[in-house]
């Protein structure tokens, strides 16, 4: 069952009234001396577990914003036609999902490689904890600044050279500007 989190700066009657009125579900952080207000009822400890577990996992979709905003430029795109916006949407969410793609358990040994290799991290403890997000997007950008990929090797046999130069060009560029 779906239940709308919502932070503390939507604790206002019109805010509170939407989910009223589609008769939703919601968590909601109040003032300090209340800690979350909720249209569910609670009876048992455990019903008011599960709103402040509910409530904590909000934390990682800040976090997944965060890093969206800071390390995938989505802060200001600075775009105005719909269609170059969605482009570059998509093109960041294709990064996006290949970084999380590789924190696969089965990429384990591949990511450690690399993060000793560009990304090194001495101390017992900085070996123990997990590999963020920002430390293997750096790490890649290390990798690929000192050996840049070759693109050459997805294009198919042209005769006319000067429109595979042309778009190897725009390959570069574009891996300049955004690399």
């Amino acid at each position: 069952m779906l239940v709308h989190v919502f932070d503390r700066g939507y604790a206002s009657g019109y805010w509170l009234g939407v989910p009223a009125t589609y008769r939703s579900r919601f968590i909601i952080r109040w003032i300090k001396n209340h800690h979350v207000i909720t249209n569910e009822p609670v009876y048992t400890e455990a019903q008011a577990w599960e709103i402040f577990f509910s409530y904590r996992r909000r934390w990682q979709i800040e976090l997944s914003f965060r890093y969206a905003k800071c390390e995938l430029a989505l802060k200001c795109p600075r775009l105005w036609s719909l269609e170059a916006r969605l482009k570059l949407l998509g093109m960041v969410m294709l990064v996006y999902a290949f970084l999380l793609s590789l924190l696969d358990p089965k990429h384990h040994e591949l990511v450690q490689a690399l993060l000793r290799f560009r990304c090194p991290r001495t101390g017992k403890r900085c070996q123990q904890v997990q590999a963020p997000l920002y430390r293997l997007r750096w790490a890649l950008s290390r990798l690929w600044s000192d050996y840049r990929p070759r693109f050459s090797c997805f294009l198919p046999p042209a005769d006319d050279l000067l429109a595979v130069g042309s778009l190897i060009r725009d390959l570069e560029r574009f891996q300049k500007n955004w690399g």
